[in-house]
C-alpha cells in the first residue's frame, strides 16, 4: 500500500494562510516539505510569531548567523547561538528578536504537546 503524503502548501506552491494549529503566517514564513518553518529576521527586527497559540512544543534552531532570542509568553527568553537548537513549551505571546546587525534565519517546527 502507498501512503499519500500531505504538502504543506497550497497546490500554488504558496504557503497558507494559517499552519495546522492555527498560528498565523507572515509574508517572509515559508513552509517546507517537512513541515518546518523558516523565518527570515532583518537586523533589528522583533517578530510575533503568535499571538495567543495553544499549548504545544515547539522546537526551533537558529540557522545563523546573526544571534536570536525567543520568549514565549511572560517567561525568560531564550538566546540562540547560531546552530542551537531549542525544544521548549510554547503558547500565548511567542516571538523571535534579532537584535544585531545582521539578518537571521530561525527554523521552528510545532508538535503536540507530549504527554508525561
Amino acid at each position: 500500500m502507498s501512503k499519500k503524503s500531505k504538502s504543506c502548501t497550497e497546490g500554488n506552491g504558496k504557503p497558507r494562510g494559517k499552519a495546522k494549529n492555527g498560528l498565523p503566517v507572515c509574508d517572509r514564513l515559508v513552509e517546507n516539505p517537512e513541515c518546518k518553518w523558516r523565518l527570515a529576521l532583518a537586523p533589528k527586527e522583533t517578530i510575533m510569531v503568535a499571538g495567543n497559540a495553544p499549548l504545544l512544543q515547539m522546537v526551533i534552531q537558529n540557522v545563523g548567523p546573526a544571534v536570536i532570542e525567543v520568549t514565549v509568553e511572560d517567561r525568560e527568553p531564550v538566546i540562540l547561538m547560531t546552530g542551537k537548537l531549542s525544544v521548549m513549551l510554547a503558547y500565548g505571546r511567542i516571538t523571535i528578536e534579532n537584535s544585531e546587525d545582521m539578518p537571521g534565519i530561525a527554523e521552528m517546527e510545532f508538535l503536540p504537546r507530549s504527554k508525561s
